[in-house]
């Protein structure tokens, strides 16, 4: 049993100027997808541009919880993650990502799509986050410790000070997307892992600034309904909800 990456949707090599809405298409494949994740990065400011981010339009739509925004000064820019899963129900078909923007700072955003392997016994909900940041850093890295040895698949975006931004993560990482933006540049990747420490980050030689936001997820039985048996609950998530 894992979690299972879904269909992925990137506009991080073209990004968004415009203030206002920031629509990105993703076209499911007919996958009852159970998470959604979406990785967003901005150029040039540390001021907070994003407003909101829904997967979905009108009826049905789903609201996404910010999980981070972390942000670099000697370079500015900065990283964001949200997230929607258990226990939502996310829209089927081709939907539209809509993230609600202010300033005219270039943007950037990767959506991807997540389900258990076993869809009909597990739900997929988030299990940690964590950040890294550094004014002058070679091979960035940071670690996101998870609190068990569950397998989680995980996430990464970066923002770097690179003037020529290197198109390979982390060791064990998958690069999903790079643009190099002149002095600056954007990254996400993409990992499974089979939980406690993972250790995040790029793969550069050349020090310099970055900051880097990253988040995983898991697998927990789904609810069971129906007749006279109770709802599953899960502690663990509840535990966690609550803290959040």
């Amino acid at each position: 049993m894992s979690v299972v990456l879904g269909e992925q949707f990137s506009d991080i090599t073209v990004g968004n100027t415009t203030a206002g809405n920031y629509d990105i298409v993703c076209a499911q494949a007919g996958n009852i997808n159970q998470a959604v994740c979406v990785l967003i990065h901005q150029n040039t400011v540390v001021t907070d541009l994003v407003t909101s981010v829904t997967f979905g339009l009108g009826a049905g739509a789903v609201a996404r919880t910010r999980d981070r925004f972390d942000t670099e000064a000697t370079e500015p820019g900065g990283c964001y993650i949200y997230w929607a899963g258990w226990p939502l129900t996310l829209p089927t078909g081709t939907q539209t990502c809509r993230i609600v923007r202010t300033g005219t700072a270039n943007i950037g955003a990767a959506v991807f799509m997540l389900r258990s392997s076993t869809p009909s016994a597990f739900a997929v909900t988030r299990d940690t986050s964590a950040s890294g940041s550094s004014a002058s850093s070679a091979n960035p890295s940071w670690t996101m410790t998870t609190p068990d040895a569950t397998p989680t698949f995980c996430f990464e975006i970066i923002h770097s000070g690179l003037n020529a931004i290197t198109t390979t993560p982390a060791s064990g990482w998958t690069r999903a997307d790079t643009l190099d933006m002149g002095n600056q540049g954007r990254g996400v990747a993409y990992r499974a892992a089979t939980g406690g420490a993972v250790t995040c980050g790029w793969t550069a030689s050349t020090a310099d600034d970055f900051v880097g936001s990253s988040i995983s997820f898991l697998e927990i039985p789904a609810p069971v309904s129906g007749g006279s048996r109770q709802p599953y609950v899960n502690r663990r998530a509840v535990v966690r909800a609550a803290t959040w």
